[in-house]
């Protein structure tokens, strides 16, 4: 499967209470549309014409034994049924227009990779009639943020979304470290990146930049 399908099975690992994740090695082949994660784990393209190619190496990875430890986002929160609600992340976790437009790619599978470029353009042209996501946002601890409007929020371990969509250039899978990016209002331009003493971070117009170890809250009103 893809990044999704290898997110579903990690979080199944990482949800049972017998201690299966510290002593299993997840063997994976890249299979999905996007296969983003596998991109970075194999260090190869691996959409498009070259699955194959990511195929044969993750073939390769998991005969020859060989594995990494990779880091892990943990998400609390609430469900819809207002019960608590847990789930785990090896990639990327967003929130605002990310989601909206994944969501749209969802019910345009048959046109493949394109899904994801296609549906991110037809959502920009439905913006001027975009609910506003008023939040508040605490970051490691710090004092919460209060937001009219959270347009984009996107917390990476890797640095790719979808097929070809590098938002967090400088994210490493196993550095211990969340790459944070939110903005309050669209983008006018493609994000770049820009280091910070020993911190990397990728922001825009409007985007606020943040390395950070926690989320301690992000609450919707």
């Amino acid at each position: 499967g893809g990044a999704g399908t290898l997110g579903e099975v990690l979080y199944g690992f990482l949800s049972r209470d017998d201690g299966p994740a510290a002593r299993t090695t997840v063997g994976f082949i890249p299979a999905g549309t996007g296969n983003s994660y596998m991109r970075e784990v194999l260090g190869v393209p691996a959409s498009g014409a070259a699955v194959g190619a990511a195929v044969h190496a993750a073939v390769e990875a998991i005969v020859g034994g060989r594995s990494r430890a990779v880091d892990c986002q943990q998400l609390d929160m609430t469900g819809l049924d207002g019960k608590p609600l847990r789930r785990c992340s090896i990639n990327t976790v967003m929130a605002g227009f990310g989601p909206d437009a994944n969501a749209v790619a969802e019910r345009r599978r048959w046109l493949g990779s394109m899904r994801y470029s296609v549906s991110i353009k037809t959502e920009i042209l439905k913006l001027p009639w975009r609910k506003k996501l008023p939040c508040s946002l605490s970051v490691d601890g710090g004092s919460p943020q209060e937001m009219e409007d959270l347009f984009l929020f996107s917390c990476f371990v890797n640095k790719h979304t979808g097929v070809r969509h590098r938002l967090a250039p400088y994210a490493q899978l196993d550095d211990g470290l969340l790459d944070l990016a939110y903005t309050t209002r669209p983008l006018r331009r493609p994000p770049f990146a820009k280091d910070y003493d020993d911190a990397v971070a990728v922001f825009s117009d409007g985007m606020d930049p943040t390395i950070l170890n926690q989320i301690t809250s992000m609450h919707n009103y």
